[in-house]
């Protein structure tokens, strides 16, 4: 049996880690740090443009009503 729980936080394996070399378990511990670091940056970076976001759905939907009420537009060679 295989001791590789996700998202459980459980006492160290009975037989052995998944993982055996001490420094891997170390960098990998570290790393998940990062990964969580960059995470919150992205939701940061995400909070900051939630105006340029609304903006863009706003243009995406005005588009699809003038598309909606002049299909013939498709037709037209972008040059």
């Amino acid at each position: 049996e295989e001791c590789t729980p996700i998202g459980v936080i459980q006492p160290d394996c009975s037989q052995g880690y998944a993982i055996s070399s001490k420094n891997s378990r170390d960098a990998l511990w570290y790393l998940s740090f990062v990964i969580w670091a960059l995470g919150g940056v992205w939701l940061i970076i995400v909070l900051c443009f939630v105006s340029r976001i609304r903006l863009a759905i706003a243009l995406n939907k005005v588009a699809a009503v003038f598309v909606g009420s002049n299909p013939s537009i498709l037709l037209v060679p972008v040059v």
